[in-house]
């Protein structure tokens, strides 16, 4: 297992509410729930940090998910209308980055037995430093500030269905069939329009 990816994964099972792809048992979801799947990529400051990063669906510091380096994302949420509302990273010797989205990417979790693919993301984020590790053991629970986005990011979405499902099928193995159905996230593009704290240059 990747240092950075076993680092991050124990500070957020450590807050008894992460999850990875591996963790997640897709055989068992309530009515009221739908399994999603697609990938995220992060690039930061033009290193491929994916396995040293999580996001956090819905709302703030709330249905956490640690990345590995594949990106690959199952995860099962409520019904409904979907966010992906943070991003943020802690690998060591990097300082702690977190990212909120004012206007969050949005799919809908279709459900009813039904796995819904989001596309896959890829996220580039730049940010002034990289040496602040002060706040890395801090990155679950603390108040939210205007560091609270970092940098500049933008992100582009794509949609890789029959390789992203190859990669879902190889994990789960599914006895049956699966139903797949798609909500890619809109909106498919996005980059910060003003940078507030630690701007690149």
């Amino acid at each position: 297992m990747n240092k950075a990816f076993a680092l991050l994964t124990l500070m957020l099972l450590a807050s008894g509410c992460a999850t990875t792809s591996k963790s997640i048992d897709v055989a068992n979801t309530s009515v009221d729930e739908g399994v999603v799947f697609g990938k995220i990529k992060i690039v930061y400051n033009g290193a491929d940090l994916t396995d040293a990063c999580a996001i956090s669906f819905n709302e703030r510091e709330s249905n956490l998910f640690a990345l590995e380096a594949d990106g690959l994302i199952i995860q099962k949420l409520p019904k409904g209308r979907s966010t992906i509302r943070e991003v943020f990273c802690a690998k060591f010797g990097y300082r702690e980055a977190k990212y909120i989205f004012s206007n969050p990417p949005t799919f809908e979790n279709l459900g009813n037995g039904k796995i819904t693919y989001f596309g896959d993301m890829r996220i580039d984020w730049k940010t002034a430093n990289e040496i602040k590790v002060g706040r890395m053991f801090g990155l679950i629970g603390y108040a939210a500030t205007k560091d609270d986005v970092d940098g500049l990011l933008e992100y582009q979405v794509e949609d890789n269905f029959s390789e992203t499902k190859r990669l879902y099928e190889e994990l789960k193995q599914p006895i049956a069939k699966p139903e797949y159905t798609y909500s890619i996230i809109s909106p498919r593009s996005y980059k910060t329009e003003k940078c507030q704290v630690n701007c690149p240059d």
